[in-house]
């Protein structure tokens, strides 16, 4: 019996992975805005299947919505090389300002294919993901996704995420934590973003993606933030 299913999957994942050669080669260049109903046709696909595709291309940052006017080509991100693993609670800590949290989801995920690329993991395999929303002062500041090797970190799940670092927590566990890189950029935010972080619909916010290894190279984090450009 054929699997339509994984069929269906198998194609959303190729067409994805199309549109993110052409921004990866240039051919499609920052502020160019993309047609919906074009690609469908360049591609020989369906415009639901493009749609999927534009949506994970978004969720990576990769391509931004301005509503009423359409989808665009998002900039070239800014690549800074981490001096130290620290993350929002320390940063905050030594801004004087007090850093809280609220987790909106902590579980197990199986890995599509941006997560897999990023800890160095198959497709559809497990990883743990923490999503919170991080506070300073009691004020939103930034929306936090964090994916974690499972091998790794599998028993971080049972610790308290609503307060303290992760870092701190993981190293608590013998990780130790070395230097990667983080890319920045500016894009709109999306409803539930600015629902979250209690800024207008479509403001501006800072994208940022981290990534840290271990002494012996292996991917033990990507992280995923959102912060409100007003702070």
């Amino acid at each position: 019996m054929v699997n339509y299913m994984a069929l269906k999957k198998n194609l959303d994942v190729t067409i994805h992975e199309a549109f993110l050669e052409e921004i990866l080669r240039g051919n499609w260049l920052p502020g160019q805005a993309l047609n919906l109903d074009e690609l469908a046709e360049r591609y020989g696909v369906s415009r639901v299947t493009v749609r999927r595709a534009l949506e994970e291309l978004e969720k990576a940052g990769e391509i931004y919505r301005i509503q009423g006017k359409g989808t665009f080509v998002a900039a070239n991100k800014v690549v800074q090389p981490l001096m130290r693993a620290s993350g929002f609670s320390q940063d905050m800590l030594r801004r004087g300002r007090k850093p809280s949290s609220k987790v909106l989801f902590a579980g197990v995920m199986k890995a599509d294919h941006i997560i897999a690329k990023d800890l160095h993991i198959g497709v559809g395999q497990e990883y743990v993901l923490i999503k919170r929303l991080r506070l300073a002062d009691d004020t939103p500041m930034a929306i936090e996704s964090t994916a974690l090797s499972r091998e790794l970190c599998g028993d971080i799940l049972s610790a308290d995420l609503d307060h303290g670092s992760i870092y701190e927590k993981l190293r608590g566990r013998g990780l130790k934590l070395v230097t990667g890189n983080q890319y920045m950029e500016a894009v709109l935010a999306t409803d539930e973003q600015a629902e979250l972080l209690q800024i207008p619909k479509g403001a501006a916010v800072l994208h940022i993606e981290r990534h840290v290894s271990d002494e012996l190279g292996r991917p033990v984090e990507a992280t995923y933030s959102v912060y409100r450009g007003d702070q």
